[in-house]
């Protein structure tokens, strides 16, 4: 007679994945996960960089008007004390007016975009990082038990049923 304990495996059962399979899995797994939110972290980044060089050029375009302006402003000066009430200053000063509102525009836009700016935000990479984290945390964790069906419970009574 047989006995059901000297009988080969069950070779249609998979078998549960041992726990070096399952950290391997895991690894290649974390390797993937970390080159897509490094690209999505890059992307983040340039887009900072792109706001934060608008306000860097709008802030310097300021300074250079506002610089001209100054030196507008000592030209009137110079004209005023030397011509004292002549029809020359009225341009200058016309110049200095418009060189200074070009210089606060330049500025506004300038402050503008970098109040958008937030150097140490970053919303996609945060929640796919806490996606990632949880998918890990799940998948390392010990898998159910496989349920078998009731028909191949006894093997040894299948194969006497199927001799007869």
């Amino acid at each position: 007679m047989w006995n059901s304990n000297r009988l080969p495996p069950k070779l249609d059962e998979p078998a549960a994945p041992g726990i070096f399979a399952r950290l391997k899995d895991a690894l290649e797994a974390t390797k993937g996960l970390i080159g897509t939110r490094a690209e999505i972290f890059r992307e983040e980044v340039s887009e900072k960089g792109s706001l934060a060089g608008r306000g860097a050029a709008g802030l310097g375009i300021a300074l250079v008007v506002g610089w001209l302006a100054m030196l507008l402003f000592t030209a009137l000066v110079a004209v005023l004390l030397a011509k004292l009430f002549d029809s020359v200053w009225l341009g200058i000063l016309v110049a200095f007016v418009l060189y200074l509102a070009g210089a606060a525009a330049a500025g506004f836009v300038g402050i503008r975009a970098l109040k958008k700016l937030k150097p140490f935000e970053f919303p996609a990479t945060k929640e796919g990082l806490k996606e990632d984290w949880a998918a890990v945390r799940d998948s390392l964790r010990r898998s159910p038990p496989i349920e078998e069906d009731e028909d191949e419970d006894d093997l040894e009574a299948r194969f006497r049923a199927g001799s007869e």
